[in-house]
Order: structure tokens, then C-alpha cells, then sequence
């Protein structure tokens, strides 16, 4: 079965590190994660307080190696992305990192419907147990 940790670390470093680029529509954004769509998370609330300490002056290196704030991310992205396709169930490693990886960068509905046109489905963007299904089979080929 499809391993989260696998993609969590793939995603991780190609998201890479904090970010606030007034021109990104995410904005503020660590490991890929953005406040604008993520605002109650804790992470921000650790952030804020080490930009207010210490500035954003080589604040990668002090997010890094926060734990809790790694935790923070992990969560975020097996609950929004990974669980959203119910990943750990499907046999192949390569489909699902297909499928979690098009849903962090295009988003979930995309990927869903992405998917569903691969299997050669109705298009709805919405995950049922028919695509699931078929997504299982496509692992076992």
C-alpha cells in the first residue's frame, strides 16, 4: 500500500521553505502550506512569534528544525490531500504520489477530475468509491 511519510518527504523539500511573496495568490506559505488558505493553523501563531523575535532573517533554519511545526505541516497535508483520496488504501506508490502530488500543486478538484478522465469516468471532481476503485485496479497493473 501507498506510504504518506514517502510523499510527505518528497513534498517537503520540492515546497520548500518560508515564503512571502506579495505577488504569490497564496502568500505567506511554509513548506508550501499558505496562511491565506491555512489561517487557524498553530503554525502561524510559532511564525509570528519567531519573526517578531528574531525577524525573518535566516528564519529557515529556525523553522527547520521546529517539531512541532514540521507535525503542523504533516497533518495539514495528510488530512487535506493524502486522506482526501484515501491514498493508504491504494496498492501503487507511483499513483498515489501522482495523485497527492496534482492536489498540492493544482489543487484537489483537479487532480479528482484528472484522475476521473484517466479512468476514463464521468468528470464531476468529486472522489467516490467508483474512482477509488478504479484507482485500485490501475495499481495492481
Amino acid at each position: 500500500m501507498a506510504n504518506f511519510d514517502e510523499e510527505f518527504k518528497k513534498v517537503i523539500v520540492v515546497e520548500g521553505g518560508y515564503v512571502d511573496d506579495p505577488d504569490d495568490a497564496g502568500g505567506e506559505t511554509y513548506l508550501g502550506i499558505s496562511r491565506r488558505y491555512n489561517p487557524n493553523s498553530k503554525m502561524w501563531n510559532i511564525i509570528d512569534d519567531i519573526k517578531k523575535r528574531f525577524g525573518t532573517k535566516g528564519i529557515n533554519n529556525r523553522l527547520k528544525n521546529n517539531q512541532e511545526i514540521t507535525n503542523e505541516v504533516k497533518r495539514i497535508y495528510k488530512i487535506n490531500y493524502w486522506d482526501r483520496f484515501e491514498l493508504d488504501d491504494i496498492p501503487s506508490q507511483k499513483i498515489a504520489h501522482e495523485l497527492f502530488d496534482t492536489a498540492v500543486n493544482c489543487g484537489v478538484t483537479t487532480s479528482i477530475r484528472l484522475a476521473q478522465q484517466v479512468c476514463n469516468m464521468t468528470i464531476t471532481g468529486t472522489f467516490t468509491p467508483e474512482l477509488k476503485h478504479n484507482l485500485m485496479q490501475y495499481g495492481k497493473v
